[in-house]
């Protein structure tokens, strides 16, 4: 009897062990072959995934996100088409030339969703690839969260660039109480003509650009312009640092006479004629009001180096008279949506017309509410938005690849007569919510199931033998 209890038992098991294996393998139906990124920077990336099934796989959808800050989940879905089958190798391109590039520094991320006919479905581990300009060997410093890389140039060259990028950073810091704590990428490109390959599509004009939303600056060092470059990486920085303190999801925006006062002002250093060209243009009663800089400044270059360093004397004006504390806080005033003229009245007490005229005042002068005596000459919108010695914000946000990347800013390189810029449109936006997966049995739990089952019914069994045997 203990003979048959014990072949009984064995059977049940050898059943159970059956069944968990068949669930096992019905689980590794879908087989992973390949699943790697080619990165062709400046071009693209291409993701390419082969596998195979024991039946034909139906579905496949690629999602994608990258680092930095946006407003959506970051998560966007890429459904393939492709012929069903049992094996399956296919590609798919993020072109660049349509969307506009990912900065070096970004960091992308992908995974698969497939599914077969059976309805079984398989999502793969998640992977990563940093995005860089591989078609040149990169060095690289790092000191505290800046990384500072460049392909020309000596070693101690780039390392007093980093050490100019951490007093500013510093600096940018103080004016605006603010911690910024996220990595910072800098790329040294050693012309201009470098840097402008790398933007595909860019203006003659274009020096340098940064990347708020990513931490990523890219800058071009043209041999003997090295006073350039130390004005140029703060300027960035500060776009970096404001950008990060000043970003929301409520269409709230920084005045650009706020966002470049607080650049030029991380430069440490405005060339006395510039300043000298506000004076004479206050004198002439011909200065701008400060609201008609709070969108774009001119396309005609003196009249947008003038408001570069109108802007900064307004923000110097600030920052001496009020503070650093005071400043921290009206920019985390735009970053909860407020409007500029509530948050100057509610952190200075006045809007933009008093804080125009509490400057001049305490310069000498009175301001009148009327419109300049210079005669304004029209300027009409193009492509190409305003941008003068330094920087202006332009948004690259065509996304025709379903993917939607955060606008970048760029400056102007050394000795460069175009002053134009443009404000590029956005373009149709995915959508990027997560989708939740159903929840599936783990086999091991099958396992752990049919062996309970097993052992339960062994024991029935037993008890009921020995029932009959008495």
């Amino acid at each position: 009897m203990k003979k048959a209890l014990a072949r009984l038992l064995l059977i049940v098991l050898l059943a159970a062990l059956i069944y968990s294996n068949t669930v096992v393998a019905s689980k590794l139906n879908i087989e992973i072959l390949v699943d790697e990124v080619n990165l062709e920077f400046p071009e693209g990336v291409q993701f390419h995934l082969s596998a195979q099934s024991k039946v034909n796989i139906e579905s496949i959808i690629l999602s994608v996100e990258t680092s930095g800050s946006k407003c959506q989940e970051s998560l966007t879905h890429q459904p393939l088409e492709f012929t069903p089958g049992k094996e399956v190798d296919l590609e798919w391109v993020w072109d660049f030339n349509l969307s506009g590039i990912l900065p070096p520094g970004t960091v992308i991320s992908w995974q698969w969703e497939i599914v077969d006919a059976t309805g079984e479905k398989m999502t793969t581990e998640q992977k990563s690839i940093l995005v860089e300009d591989q078609r040149h060997d990169w060095d690289s410093l790092e000191k505290e969260v800046i990384t500072l890389k460049w392909y020309v140039g000596e070693t101690s060259y780039a390392a007093g660039m980093l050490n100019v990028a951490i007093d500013s950073l510093k600096r940018i810091e103080e004016a605006t109480d603010t911690q910024y704590d996220e990595r910072i990428f800098i790329y040294l490109y050693p012309s201009v003509k470098s840097l402008q390959e790398t933007l595909l599509e860019t203006t003659e004009w274009t020096g340098a650009i940064s990347y708020p939303s990513y931490g990523s600056i890219l800058i071009s060092v043209p041999a003997g312009y090295t006073e350039y470059v130390r004005r140029t990486i703060p300027h960035e920085l500060s776009h970096l640092v404001v950008g990060k303190r000043t970003f929301n999801c409520k269409g709230a925006t920084i005045p650009t006479w706020l966002n470049e006062g607080l650049a030029t002002y991380s430069e440490g250093y405005v060339p006395p004629d510039e300043i000298k060209k506000v004076m004479d243009a206050l004198k002439q009663d011909t200065l701008l009001p400060l609201r008609e800089l709070a969108n774009e400044f001119s396309a005609y270059s003196d009249e947008a180096l003038l408001a570069y360093s109108q802007s900064y004397l307004v923000v110097d004006y600030l920052l001496n008279e009020y503070g650093p504390e005071k400043m921290s806080e009206l920019l985390g005033f735009i970053q909860q949506g407020g409007k500029i003229d509530e948050g100057l009245n509610q952190v200075y007490g006045f809007d933009t017309d008093g804080l125009d005229a509490a400057w001049r005042e305490s310069l000498g002068f009175n301001f009148k509410r009327t419109t300049p005596k210079k005669t304004q000459i029209p300027v009409i919108p193009t492509s190409i938005p305003t941008l003068a010695l330094w920087t202006s914000v332009v948004q690259t946000t065509l996304t025709p690849t379903e993917i939607q990347l955060p606008k970048p800013t760029a400056t102007t390189p050394p000795l460069a007569t175009s002053t134009s810029s443009v404000i590029l449109s956005p373009g149709p936006t995915l959508d990027l919510i997560r989708q939740e997966e159903p929840e599936t049995i783990s086999p091991l739990i099958l396992v752990a199931i049919a062996l309970v089952v097993a052992m339960l019914g062994g024991y029935l069994a037993l008890k009921f033998i020995r029932r009959k045997t008495q």
